[in-house]
């Protein structure tokens, strides 16, 4: 898994939608857009017993998901 480089935040996770899942754990990619000073949060969602872990990151107005299962695929978050 290629990590995600972004205004000094190393991020080994897959981006994904998690409103654009299906039933059976598909999902679309949605972009990260070029921002900085991220705020995160942290959600769970239980799709057909597979849990996944939604990091919201806001900046200003703007809410971007990265969005993965909830092995532990973050290795660096700074």
């Amino acid at each position: 898994m290629n990590p995600i480089v972004k205004d000094g935040l190393k991020i080994v996770w897959k981006v994904e939608n998690v409103d654009s899942l299906d039933a059976n754990g598909k999902y679309s990619p949605e972009l990260v857009t070029d921002n900085f000073k991220w705020k995160l949060a942290v959600q769970t969602k239980e799709i057909n017993k597979i849990k996944y872990l939604a990091l919201y990151f806001y900046s200003g107005n703007e809410k971007i998901k990265l969005v993965g299962r909830s092995e532990p695929c973050i290795q660096s978050l700074r």
